[in-house]
């Protein structure tokens, strides 16, 4: 079995929808960490001074409509398919294969 890279698909508090609730998929530097150098990812990323590569993630949020105070278990898995097309996107935009992505619901 070949090492994947693991989708996390959680949900919580809007990064740029203040105070709504989102479900989102990230891939953040630990993740990537485990499958690519430093140098690697800097040139997938194209990272430059004064940007660190530890900043580096793959992030796609679905935005709920409704306040964060809601309970999760109301959100489900709200945008799931949607999510994962731009993850998927993304990845692909950093010479990231589809296939080596391990999501949550494959």
């Amino acid at each position: 079995m070949k090492n994947l890279v693991s989708v996390k698909f959680e949900g919580g508090e809007s990064r740029t929808h203040g105070g709504k609730c989102c479900n989102f998929m990230t891939v953040d530097y630990d993740e990537l960490r485990k499958h690519f150098t430093d140098d690697e990812l800097e040139e997938m990323f194209d990272v430059s001074y004064p940007d660190s590569v530890e900043d580096v993630e793959l992030y796609a949020e679905w935005v709920c409509g409704v306040d964060f105070e809601t309970d999760d278990d109301e959100i489900g898995d709200e945008g799931y398919e949607e999510l994962k097309a731009e993850i998927i996107r993304q990845a692909k935009a950093h010479g990231i294969d589809e296939n080596n992505l391990k999501f949550l619901y494959d």
